[in-house]
C-alpha cells in the first residue's frame, strides 16, 4: 500500500513539474521591429560597410544599414521607421530580392525550407511576422562568404579618422 502511495505521489510530482516547465519556458511569438531585423539581415547577406558601422552615431546606423542593403537590392528598409514591425510581406520581399525571386534547391539539412517558406508567406503579407518565422526565412537565405562580399562605401561620418597602417614611427637619427 505504501509503495503505491509513494509511486502515486511521485507520478503526480513528475507530471506537475513537467507541466510547469513546459508553460514557464514557453515564449510567446514576438514580433520583429525593423531596427532589429535590419541588423540580422545585414549579417545574413554579408553586408560589409566602410567606414565600420560603429563609426556612426547610433541614430544614423539604421539609415546606413538601409542604404547598404539597398545597394544589394533590398529596398524595403529605405525611408522606414526602425521601430515599425516587420510584416510577412516585408520578409517575402527580402527573400525575393536575395534569391532573385526563385525558390532554391536546399542541401539535405535545410530541405525544410521548401515546405516552411511557402507556409509562412501564405499567412498574409500585411500580417506582422513572428520572430520564429522571421528566423526561419533568414535561415533559408543562401549562404554567403563574408570574406568575398562586396563592401558598401558609406559617407564618412564627421570626425571619423580611418585607422592608419600598423607601423612604428621612426625615431629621429642620433648619429650622422
Amino acid at each position: 500500500m505504501a509503495k503505491k502511495l509513494i509511486f502515486g505521489i511521485f507520478v503526480f510530482v513528475a507530471i506537475t513539474a513537467a507541466g510547469i516547465a513546459i508553460f514557464s519556458f514557453a515564449v510567446p511569438s514576438e514580433e520583429v521591429a525593423r531596427g532589429d531585423a535590419i541588423r540580422i539581415i545585414a549579417d545574413a547577406v554579408c553586408l560589409k560597410i566602410d567606414p565600420p558601422l560603429q563609426a556612426f552615431p547610433e541614430e544614423q546606423r539604421y539609415v546606413v544599414l538601409a542604404n547598404g542593403l539597398a545597394s544589394k537590392g533590398i529596398m524595403n528598409f529605405l525611408n522606414t521607421d526602425p521601430v515599425a514591425m516587420m510584416t510577412i510581406g516585408d520578409m517575402q520581399e527580402v527573400f525575393n530580392a536575395v534569391t532573385a525571386g526563385q525558390m532554391l534547391e536546399y542541401e539535405p539539412e535545410r530541405e525544410w525550407c521548401s515546405v516552411e517558406l511557402p507556409a509562412i508567406f501564405a499567412k498574409g503579407a500585411d500580417q506582422t511576422i513572428a520572430f520564429s518565422d522571421f528566423r526561419k526565412v533568414v535561415d533559408c537565405l543562401p549562404a554567403c562568404d563574408f570574406d568575398t562580399a562586396e563592401t558598401y562605401i558609406a559617407p564618412t561620418p564627421p570626425g571619423y579618422v580611418p585607422p592608419g597602417p600598423d607601423s612604428t614611427p621612426e625615431e629621429p637619427a642620433t648619429e650622422i
